[in-house]
């Protein structure tokens, strides 16, 4: 009774905040009537509450006002989706303000939160419990909200009419009738419950560490705003799983050692990057972040707070930030754009393996750093400086691109093309069957282009493949013998086999027998054209030089990005309609199903999602916004295409 009374207050919260995916904020007015709204003598009652709770549980999730969250809410479902706002709208409405009131908050306006504690793989099982057919969760965590009756609270919590509360060391101990008990206590203008009682003794007595002194002003500011918050200390919970996090580092480092010597320029690309987000991970401090419902869409902002100490992030803030104009002059019909920052002296070339280690584990990577072509490549490379990139990329059947690159030194990015494709060309590697490099090979409007062209093996790298995955079922099998399970794994996947000749043929079909790219500069800007000939490369230049049917064009470029920073370090703009054709060509292409098409009533117009990145000497800023008009594509392209493809799978396991 218990748990199912305190799931609701504890969790719904959680999964409110999980499903705002990032989308970002920029609707200031709005949020900053919703903060004005909700202050009471220059604080919001949650951040009066920061500095009695304590800072050792290292989530907290946040409700502005419940009521006036769903209210938020349900207006971006009816903007979004129609239909579903009038089946479920009301319904939701009537349900929030029917629990809040029996937690004693009036009409229902009452903010909360829920303090979350992290246990170790160990202690899971005290928190998750199958009781019959029911999964019964128990997480340490406690839920503090706004109350004008807090006996009446407790009473609807706990499911008891006339309660009897047992006062114990400043706080009440309710027992009910399968001897379960919930831990609360009243104090200024909130309430506290929890099923743990270590945990309310930490809000009952004056914690000395409290989140009002541990967030920094900056912190607050994104954890109070917004209809939802949440704040994580990342250094508290990496303290808590240093040891799994180890684990896990070993069992990675084994991975890459078995693959190695099959395929090893992959194990290399898989070592450097799980280096690097440990590195990170490390450096992580806390995050804070913040989401809006509004007629105009779904909107989350907030910031990751690095260690002072980690360089990168300082090294970013240095270099400035950019407004990111060029990304809207690349053509139209792509479903991925993006702006980077790139400095070739911030990256970490510590995380690449001494070379002996590389040389013994992966020969063919070790014969390319240890060339002169690599040196000399590396060399020009720093020599191009800091680079501003602005790139599209169409996927399936319009597989094409362009990237534009502003290089303090563009002659010196071309002679590092070169290099790098000289330092690879002729090495063992089981997917490129030939690379080539034509210099100097076309010139258009003041640019000369050279034409760098992978031809692919696929019929190596699928055997190749083949052998590991048998490597892996005989490892496998081995380990169910030594265990003395009765089960063959061969019998196990014998409904699920793989035919090369299917897979090398869906290959060609998706990849294509080669990607040929074209490189080149005007001595300013450098173009690097993804195409299958130069006919498409020529008319993707001629589209970005015209300058006149950019994708800023558009209405919903224009309008999500009035919702992110005017500068930034990295933007990402994401044309979902776009983007959701253009998947369904590449599944046309690997099933040969032709009937993978978007439903006719789709909508055609460029609906665009973004987010962007700010680098500040202390951490990441970040924003992010999904307009309304991503809800008719969603509901009327993708929805109906997966309960197709669902209805299909089910008809033929009948």
């Amino acid at each position: 009774m218990i748990r199912t009374t305190l799931l609701p207050l504890t969790m719904s919260m959680i999964v409110a905040t999980a499903l705002a995916t990032p989308a970002a904020t920029g609707q200031q007015v709005v949020q900053s009537q919703r903060a004005s709204q909700s202050i009471r003598g220059g604080q919001s009652a949650e951040a009066q509450w920061l500095d009695t709770l304590p800072a050792d549980l290292p989530i907290v999730v946040r409700v502005g006002g419940m009521q006036q969250a769903t209210n938020n809410l349900v207006t971006m479902m009816r903007a979004m989706s129609p239909n579903l706002a009038e089946q479920l709208g009301s319904q939701i409405q009537a349900t929030v303000s029917e629990f809040t009131r029996s937690l004693g908050a009036g009409q229902g306006e009452a903010a909360a939160l829920v303090l979350i504690d992290v246990v170790t793989p160990d202690e899971f099982g005290e928190q998750v419990e199958l009781e019959g057919a029911q999964l019964q969760v128990k997480p340490r965590a406690i839920a503090v909200f706004q109350t004008q009756d807090y006996r009446g609270a407790l009473a609807s919590i706990a499911g008891q009419q006339n309660l009897q509360p047992e006062q114990r060391d400043g706080y009440d101990v309710v027992t009910v009738g399968n001897g379960e008990q919930i831990f609360a206590v009243q104090k200024q203008g909130f309430a506290a419950v929890t099923q743990h009682e270590d945990l309310i003794k930490k809000v009952t007595s004056a914690p000395e560490q409290n989140l009002g002194h541990v967030m920094t002003d900056e912190m607050k500011s994104h954890f109070l705003d917004g209809d939802l918050g949440v704040y994580v200390d990342l250094a508290s919970i990496n303290d808590a799983y240093a040891d799994q996090g180890e684990q896990v580092r070993g069992f990675l480092r084994q991975q890459v050692d078995e693959l190695r010597e099959e395929n090893p320029e992959t194990a290399q690309q898989i070592r450097t990057a799980y280096q690097q987000v440990f590195k990170a991970a490390e450096n992580a401090r806390c995050m804070a972040a913040n989401a809006s419902f509004a007629e105009q869409g779904l909107s989350v902002s907030g910031k990751l707070l690095m260690n002072d100490d980690y360089e990168p992030i300082r090294q970013m803030a240095d270099q400035g930030d950019d407004p990111a104009d060029e990304l809207a002059k690349l053509p139209r019909g792509s479903a991925y754009y993006a702006f980077n920052m790139l400095d070739p002296e911030t990256i970490e070339w510590n995380m690449i393996p001494s070379g002996d280690q590389i040389e013994e584990d992966f020969p063919e990577i070790a014969k390319v750093l240890e060339s002169p072509e690599f040196d000399q490549a590396n060399e020009q490379f720093r020599k191009a400086g800091l680079m501003r990139s602005s790139a599209s990329l169409g996927l399936g059947e319009s597989r094409q691109g362009i990237c534009v690159i502003e290089a303090e030194d563009a002659p010196a990015l071309i002679d590092a093309v070169r290099s790098s494709v000289e330092a690879i060309k002729g090495r063992d590697f089981s997917l490129i069957k030939d690379l080539t490099i034509e210099t100097e090979a076309q010139q258009h409007e003041g640019y000369t282009f050279d034409k760098i062209a992978a031809t692919y093996d696929f019929d190596a790298f699928t055997k190749e493949v083949e052998e590991q995955t048998e490597e892996v079922k005989n490892q496998v099998q081995q380990k169910i013998d030594d265990e003395n399970i009765n089960q063959n794994i061969d019998e196990a996947l014998a409904d699920r086999p793989i035919d090369r000749e299917e897979a090398v043929a869906a290959l060609r079909r998706i990849v294509g027998e080669s990607t040929t790219i074209w490189v080149g500069t005007d001595g300013s800007k450098t173009l690097s054209v993804l195409a299958e000939n130069w006919d498409d490369a020529q008319s993707q230049i001629d589209s970005y030089l015209a300058n006149d049917q950019g994708i800023g064009e558009t209405e919903s470029y224009q309008k999500v990005r009035a919702e992110l920073p005017d500068r930034v370090r990295a933007l990402t703009m994401v044309d979902v309609q776009t983007g959701f054709r253009q998947i369904l060509g590449e599944l046309r292409q690997a099933t040969e199903e032709d009937d993978l098409r978007a439903p006719e009533q789709t909508p055609e117009q460029t609906t665009m999602i973004g987010m962007a990145v700010v680098a500040e000497p202390d951490g990441l800023r970040f924003k992010s916004f999904m307009p309304s008009e991503v809800g008719p594509v969603i509901e009327k392209g993708i929805v109906p295409v997966i309960e197709r493809q669902l209805e299909q799978q089910q008809n033929q396991g009948q």
